[in-house]
Order: structure tokens, then sequence, then C-alpha cells
């Protein structure tokens, strides 16, 4: 392994679907994100990572970023989903 960046993403409620690296350097195994580069003091890299979800309720996920120069660095994420209740009438104005 390099001497990068590592990005630990606990999934609690959530299916995995995919990523999108817009810079290429990011490289993906199971929970886990590796940047292959190398960022200044004040630069930043980013990467969308895209869930779904099949169940309701209230899911705290934590993100954890992994470095040996800085240590270990933690966000949380509180996310409640909600089951939409929908329903559809048809309404007919004239009675034909």
């Amino acid at each position: 392994m390099f001497d990068g960046y590592t990005i630990v993403i606990n999934t609690e409620g959530l299916k995995y679907v995919g990523y999108i690296d817009e810079s290429g350097k990011w490289s993906n195994e199971g929970n886990k994100w590796y940047y292959n580069g190398t960022l200044k003091p004040g630069e930043s890299a980013r990467f969308i990572v895209v869930f779904d979800t099949e169940e309701t309720g209230i899911f705290n996920n934590i993100v954890t970023v992994e470095t040996k120069k800085t240590g270990n660095k933690s966000a949380n994420n509180t996310t409640e989903v909600v089951l939409a209740d929908v329903g559809i009438q048809k309404i007919a104005l004239s009675q034909t």
C-alpha cells in the first residue's frame, strides 16, 4: 500500500451501488477507497459514493479518513429513511 489516503465507510443499512471518481485517482476494495495521489497543504480530493436502501429507519454512518502523516479523522452522518405513502386517484371531469 502507498503512503496515501484511505477512506473507510461504515455502511449500516445501506446497499453499495457504486462510486464516481472524476479525478481517476481513487480505487476501491470493499468498504475502503484509496487515493493514489499527493495532496499539498490546503488541497482536497473527493469522490461520490452511491448507496441505496430497502429499509426504513435511522442509520448512523461513519466515514474515517486514515493517513500515515496526520492520523485518523472521522465524521458521522445520521440519515432517516422514510417510506413514502403515495396514492394515485383518477378524477374525470366528464362522466362518460
